[in-house]
């Protein structure tokens, strides 16, 4: 943790790695990609069987992620902004994007697309957060249009994302299986900002 007498700065995703994680369904991160690694401070022996609240900053309302588990449960994707905590008590801000993973029709966990979010998204994230912590304002619920359509091309999005972590697992100094990594989650991204309101 970072000395007490330190303020915490912020540090800065890249906007060309974006964080990758999956958890099982309890929450308890399964797969970290090293974008989120390195972010976090955290090594991957530290963060793989922890709960992903690993990273939670105290300034995110409860509401957010009671909005998250709802949406999940109802077996749909959220997207919100995230304030996160590294393990030096430093912080960064991200747009993530989750969505239930299933496996032969089973549900088996969640996997979550981080990207670098826009400076006006961060400023009104925390001028709405800071007002949700006042008891100003309430966590707007997520709203989504689904559409079976929608539904099998986010499985698609999520299958191929899936692939490529995996094939970036098998080949993490592969320039290639970086570049697929990225491209699928910005597509995945895409997608869901296009299933999300």
């Amino acid at each position: 943790m970072r000395h007490p007498q330190l303020a915490p700065v912020e540090v800065f995703l890249d906007p060309r790695q974006p964080i990758v994680t999956r958890t099982d369904l309890r929450g308890s991160i399964v797969y970290a990609n090293p974008a989120f690694i390195a972010i976090s401070g955290f090594s991957a022996a530290e963060l793989i069987g922890q709960p992903h609240n690993i990273v939670r900053h105290p300034d995110m309302p409860k509401q957010a992620f009671a909005d998250l588990w709802r949406t999940l449960a109802e077996g749909k994707p959220w997207r919100g902004m995230v304030k996160n905590r590294t393990k030096s008590g430093d912080f960064y801000w991200v747009e993530a994007y989750v969505t239930p993973v299933f496996e032969q029709g089973q549900h088996v966990g969640y996997m979550s697309v981080r990207t670098a979010p826009k400076r006006n998204e961060v400023a009104d994230a925390e001028r709405l957060y800071a007002e949700i912590r006042q008891g100003l304002a309430a966590f707007p619920a997520t709203r989504q249009p689904w559409t079976p359509s929608l539904l099998s091309v986010g499985g698609g999005m999520v299958g191929c994302l899936l692939l490529a972590v995996l094939f970036s697992m098998l080949t993490p100094s592969s320039w290639l299986g970086v570049a697929l990594l990225n491209g699928l989650a910005l597509l995945a991204g895409v997608w869901m900002t296009l299933s999300v309101r």
